[in-house]
């Protein structure tokens, strides 16, 4: 990983909770290990899917696929995966996502993404859409999770799209560890880390009173994460300028 601080051992010292769910907080944990930091795992947040291959429709019909987030690129595939009708995505089907990390996502599971939306946002994947254009009726099939703001579809709808939604997973709330909760009431955390708003919320429910909002960092991997964890009360914000471990380091 390219040194974003000058010096590996920039965050000695520090205590650091990630709040990602299990099987995704790896990469982020390893790399914050690798600059010197302690980490704490504090997942709050539990994905399960909410369709089956049954539930499918068929791809093949859309002229776009339109991915939001990590979790939405992972469930699909797994669901085609068993799917004997539709194993894969069709080659003649064009897919955007939005950011950098679902980007990543869909790359590791053997497609290059045809559009890529930054910044990470509804109103970012419009202007992406415009600047690369979209046939008036053109059909489209967002694949998203339960808590996922409905802004892609009303911004791809004003473009002219016929949208589908195609809702993929649920986020469930999980209780946080008994470490990180000790961690958090002996007062040594130095900063949390939030993937989303559902994250900030998940902490908030989980660790009720935990009284970290004007003491503690909350490392957050974009705008909108951040604004969700303003409104809850934290204080000491900061904002990874890309959707990425990396930028969130930095």
């Amino acid at each position: 990983m390219t040194d974003p601080i000058g010096t590996s051992a920039a965050l000695a010292g520090r205590r650091i909770l990630v709040t990602r769910a299990e099987a995704q907080a790896e990469a982020l944990a390893e790399a914050l290990a690798a600059y010197g930091a302690t980490v704490i795992p504090c997942p709050v947040l539990r994905i399960e899917a909410a369709v089956t291959a049954a539930d499918l429709p068929a791809l093949d019909r859309y002229g776009w696929l339109v991915f939001t987030s990590r979790n939405a690129v992972s469930i699909l595939r797994d669901l085609l995966g068993k799917s004997s009708a539709v194993p894969t995505l069709p080659a003649d089907v064009l897919v955007a996502v939005v950011g950098a990390g679902t980007a990543a996502a869909v790359a590791t599971r053997g497609r290059q993404p045809d559009l890529v939306a930054e910044p990470a946002t509804g109103a970012g994947l419009a202007a992406a859409f415009t600047a690369r254009g979209l046939p008036a009726g053109t059909l489209v099939l967002r694949v998203r999770g339960d808590l996922a703001p409905p802004d892609v579809e009303v911004e791809l709808e004003r473009l002219g799209a016929a949208v589908d939604v195609l809702t993929a997973y649920r986020t469930r709330t999980v209780a946080p560890p008994e470490a990180a909760a000790n961690a958090v009431r002996t007062g040594i955390v130095d900063a949390v880390t939030f993937y989303s708003g559902s994250a900030v919320e998940g902490f908030e429910a989980g660790l009720p009173g935990h009284g970290l909002h004007e003491r503690t960092v909350a490392a957050c991997v974009g705008p909108v994460t951040a604004a969700a964890a303003a409104k809850a009360g934290w204080q000491r914000l900061v904002t990874a300028e890309r959707p990425a471990a990396e930028s969130l380091i930095a």
